[in-house]
């Protein structure tokens, strides 16, 4: 022990320790600490070469394994399929067994009928369809409505789809005198124009539906009672059609709708029919010229049935029509008016007045050239005076009162044909007359024409009924496009006519001339052999004709010779007939002035005058001329444009005492520092007996 420690007692010793114990705090743990009291991860021990040969034996005995039962397997099924050969098949017949089936009846199976077959029946179904009974065109959902008028050419195509989109349309100025009066007077040039117009706007010629508009196509409303049958329905149409129109059958193409039927008293079925009837040679001329163009029609439709169709609402077929809708499309040189109940067109005809009556009108009044007076028609204004650019207020003034009265003519023009309208059975009253064409955004004429003819007159949208597309860029004069756009709508309300021949009748027409020629050729063959027959027998009694002839001569020598006869009463008789004769011709060759005059007065244009007049009456025959010559009439005078001159020359040949008219001289020249056209007309009179 160490000498220096102090004794304590055990049991205060023990009771410090314990006290120093309970008070004494654990110290807080370091980084070193922590990291010395985690858990030392072990490495995996690599197994051992007796482990690794344990396993390699365990692998190969399961690999014997499956071995086995693979071929366990494959010997269950080989034997399943050698009993499955075993079992008894089915004996087959023997030979006397099967003639025995094949000798008895069968059922007659229906034979699929080939292309061939099914083509040939396809034609024949078409041939014998009526042509009312068929679809007016194809049922194609694109349409290009194309318009043809005297100084421009419009087209709108039209995408129907449940809807109509307007997805594309165009307008293109035209030269005068290509088209006139609704017809084609140069189809070559024609056909050229609208070549470059699809070309320049990039329209597809597939789909083109064509309107026309012409004094010569016949519209009327024919009744047709106890006819079930279609194709018997259109023989007895094409029958009325020919008592109804003044167009011979062989000479036109028509085309009908029924608009309805009923069940008369006696139990019969009375349909409403449209008729539409053209002249052959007006709608193969477009089609020449639209076939040189490349353009390939699906059908030629009327204008008055586009306008209707662009400009009018159709009405519930169900809630009966109230008031008849009048649309009228002012062109160039004519108009186009039609009638509608809402469903069909009632009625329609083309007026003799355009908007170049306007242009001339203000040229007289302003004594300028109607391609002057143009600019100041369009900025005229009839609700309000304004005073074009380059006029005096005294020059509007003017042209204000030549405008205003040359809507009296075309006023009364409009009250012409609704009165021939409303004096037709079963016609509705008038609601409303809609205006459209480049003349009607004249502001305010239509306020001036409800004035004069009494009835609520509009200007009309030709996009009521049509979805504008986003590419398309709005045009100025709208009204314009009207026809277009409606010819490229389909709808079943006022549905599409079609006045092009069908394949059946074009073949037909093709047919002609090998006919014509064939019947030449056996016409001809017949005849020689005739004559060949003929020359035969008369060469074997040449003998005994001679001998008579010469038994006949000694005869006549042997008559004693007559006395003379007094000729007196034969003189008298000739001289009796010569004034007779001369009598007749003279009656045959008079005039009557008077109706040549009156004729030729009311055909003359307004923008043309005459400066002289000459006209001599036929010469009478006479022996040394025994057919008499026509008399001469002869016209020269003065207008603003070569177009005058052409309309005059059109007007002249329908006048029934004149022929031969011809253009002798047109020069353009100034008068007053003005240019006019000096023109000199030639025609013969006809030498025949005056009428009343």
């Amino acid at each position: 022990m160490d000498p220096w420690e102090t004794k304590q007692p055990a049991d205060e010793k023990t009771s410090i320790w314990k006290k120093d114990l309970s008070f004494r705090r654990k110290p807080a743990k370091t980084d070193v600490d922590a990291v010395a009291d985690a858990p030392v991860e072990t490495k995996e021990r690599k197994p051992s070469r007796k482990d690794r040969r344990a396993e390699a034996s365990l692998a190969k005995s399961e690999a014997k394994r499956s071995k086995a039962d693979a071929k366990e397997e494959a010997k269950r099924l080989k034997q399943q399929a050698k009993d499955q050969r075993k079992e008894p098949k089915e004996p087959k017949p023997s030979r006397k067994e099967r003639r025995a089936a094949a000798k008895e009846p069968r059922e007659p199976q229906e034979r699929k009928p080939s292309r061939k077959q099914r083509r040939t029946a396809a034609k024949q179904a078409a041939a014998d369809r009526p042509r009312g009974s068929r679809p007016s065109l194809k049922r194609k959902k694109r349409f290009v409505g194309l318009k043809i008028g005297s100084s421009q050419l419009a087209a709108a195509r039209v995408v129907n789809n449940g809807t109509s989109d307007l997805v594309q349309i165009a307008r293109e100025p035209l030269e005068a005198g290509i088209v006139v009066g609704g017809e084609p007077r140069q189809p070559d040039e024609l056909a050229n124009a609208l070549k470059d117009f699809f070309k320049k706007y990039k329209l597809p010629k597939n789909g083109v539906r064509l309107g026309i508009a012409s004094n010569r196509i016949g519209v009327r409303t024919l009744e047709i009672a106890g006819i079930d049958d279609l194709k018997q329905l259109g023989n007895a149409i094409r029958f009325r059609a020919q008592e109804a129109l003044p167009i011979p059958l062989d000479e036109a193409v028509l085309d009908y709708q029924v608009l309805s039927e009923r069940v008369d008293a006696s139990g019969q079925t009375v349909r409403r029919v449209l008729l539409v009837v053209a002249y052959r040679d007006l709608i193969d001329r477009y089609i020449l010229a639209c076939r040189k163009a490349g353009i390939k029609l699906v059908g030629i439709d009327l204008e008055a049935f586009g306008l209707l169709r662009a400009l009018t609402v159709p009405r519930d077929p169900n809630v009966p029509a109230r008031a008849a809708t009048v649309v009228v499309n002012v062109g160039h040189d004519r108009s186009t008016f039609g009638v509608s109940d809402g469903l069909h067109c009632e009625f329609t005809r083309v007026l003799d007045w355009g908007g170049s009556k306007l242009s001339v009108a203000i040229a007289r009044a302003l004594d300028m050239a109607p391609s002057e007076a143009a600019p100041v028609k369009h900025a005229l204004s009839l609700l309000e005076p304004v005073t074009p650019a380059g006029l005096t207020q005294e020059q509007a003034q003017k042209a204000r009162d030549a405008t205003e009265r040359e809507l009296h003519a075309f006023a009364r023009e409009l009250v012409s044909a609704l009165q021939f309208y409303q004096n037709q059975p079963g016609s509705l009253g008038i609601g409303e007359v809609v205006l459209t064409g480049g003349t009607a955004e004249l502001p305010g004429i239509d306020t001036e024409l409800s004035r004069l003819i009494g009835v609520p007159v509009r200007v009309g949208d030709p996009l009521i009924n049509v979805r504008v597309g986003k590419k398309v860029r709005t045009l100025d004069g709208s009204g314009s496009l009207a026809t277009a756009i409606g010819l490229g709508i389909e709808i079943s309300a006022m549905r599409a006519v079609n006045l092009m021949p069908t394949k059946k009748e074009q073949r037909e027409r093709g047919r002609q001339p090998n006919v014509v020629a064939l019947g030449g050729v056996l016409g001809a063959v017949v005849v020689t052999a005739v004559f060949a027959l003929w020359f035969l027998s008369a060469s074997s009694a040449v003998t005994d004709k001679q001998n008579e002839v010469d038994a006949l001569r000694s005869e006549l020598a042997a008559t004693p010779t007559p006395a003379p006869r007094d000729t007196s009463g034969d003189a008298l008789a000739q001289e009796k007939a010569g004034r007779l004769s001369a009598l007749a011709a003279a009656l045959g060759n008079r005039v009557a002035w008077d109706r040549v005059l009156r004729e030729v007065s009311l055909v003359l244009p307004d923008d043309v005058w005459l400066n002289t007049l000459q006209a001599s009456a036929p010469a009478a025959a006479t022996p040394e001329a025994p057919a008499a010559t026509g008399g001469a009439f002869t016209i020269s005078g003065r207008t603003y444009s070569h177009d005058a001159v052409a309309r005059l020359l059109a007007r002249l040949e329908i006048i029934p005492d004149l022929e031969r008219v011809t253009l002798e001289k047109s020069i353009l020249s100034k008068v007053d520092g003005k240019d006019v056209v000096e023109f000199t007309i030639g025609a013969a009179v006809r030498g025949r007996a005056a009428t009343s």
